[in-house]
């Protein structure tokens, strides 16, 4: 089974790790990682690197990270192999499909960032223009 990292300016990956629960419990090999202000780059490379070696059981790591070029996807691209893959943009849709996947297969990394592309929406243009609040309401 794929190790999970999450990494995130602030606290949002511990707030998706901890959301996650609600829908499967008890994860295994699955990490949070939150960069702070008073942690350096090289030491949240440290840090990402520790929680790689934790969460590998062999299978490699997929690294989730919350923001493209930002500083935890800068300093998990220094640790990318043929074993560790990063997604950069992440979010609940993503974590979820690769929770409910990744005991069965190895990810499909091109379908996960599409389940992240198809999460984000203007959700007015989804239901095409509204003319009134009761046709609103109905939706609900």
């Amino acid at each position: 089974m794929i190790g999970i990292i999450l990494a995130s300016h602030g606290p949002l990956a511990e707030g998706l790790l901890h959301t996650s629960e609600w829908f499967f419990q008890d994860q295994k090999q699955l990490e949070a990682l939150c960069l702070t202000p008073d942690t350096s780059p090289e030491m949240f490379t440290e840090r990402l690197q520790d929680a790689i070696g934790r969460v590998d059981s062999g299978d490699g790591v997929l690294v989730l990270c919350d923001l493209l070029y930002g500083s935890p996807c800068s300093c998990a691209a220094q640790l990318l192999s043929e074993n560790v893959e990063m997604i950069t943009g992440m979010n609940l849709g993503i974590l979820l499909e690769l929770l409910g996947s990744r005991e069965n297969a190895a990810p499909d990394i091109s379908a996960l960032v599409e389940t992240g592309r198809n999460g984000v929406v203007n959700f007015k243009e989804l239901l095409g223009t509204q003319t009134s609040e009761t046709e609103e309401e109905d939706f609900f």
